[in-house]
């Protein structure tokens, strides 16, 4: 399983997320990709996602919500197409990259560094065709951020140490608070809010 920059725990059969603080009406995105076993084509139950968490309208009760994760298994590519949404996959892929960021960063492996920086390199002429082509406030908004942390990656790779960097800045920081500004605002939303 991969959180995609989220930290977890797991016990026995269950893997706990701690999202922290929620607002009345907002909202925050999960994202983790999980390994699943071969199967048969056709409809498949994987688990159940709870969400729990404390009202403060209700002091003493606690809510308790259960959502099954489901899927289907499919030998048609077109099939899975289908059903894929382009949200979810633009998603996975900023948060993952920015998880390899980080991992990298923390590794402390420059080929690891070099890797992260081959994919940021590949994905920024896209994002900027996409923003140029069709006025995409997303699009120059991910841009941004990726252009801003393989900049800061880029220095860490030539300077380890961290001298040269200006104001000192902090990569794992720089790079968790993107982590997180992508969780709970939402570029990828329909209504451009």
């Amino acid at each position: 399983m991969n959180s995609l920059g989220m930290p977890y725990t797991i016990s026995e059969r269950r893997v706990t997320f701690r999202l922290g603080h929620v607002h009345a009406g907002g909202e925050t995105r999960l994202a983790f990709q999980l390994d699943l076993p071969r199967g048969e084509p056709g409809p498949k139950r994987f688990g159940i996602a709870t969400v729990s968490y404390d009202d403060v309208a209700h002091p003493g009760e606690p809510v308790r919500l259960e959502f099954p994760l489901e899927g289907t298994y499919t030998e048609s590519m077109r099939d899975a197409a289908r059903a894929s949404d382009e949200r979810v996959h633009r998603a996975v892929y900023v948060l993952s990259l920015l998880d390899s960021m980080l991992l990298a960063k923390k590794s402390g492996d420059p080929s690891a560094i070099r890797q992260v920086l081959s994919h940021i390199a590949s994905a920024i002429p896209r994002l900027r065709s996409r923003a140029e082509r069709s006025d995409d406030r997303e699009a120059r908004d991910l841009l941004m951020v990726f252009e801003h942390c393989a900049e800061i990656l880029q220095e860490e790779l030539e300077d380890p140490s961290g001298e040269g960097l200006e104001g000192a800045r902090d990569l794992a920081k720089e790079i968790s608070y993107k982590l997180y500004r992508l969780r709970y605002h939402h570029p990828w939303r329909d209504d451009g809010r």
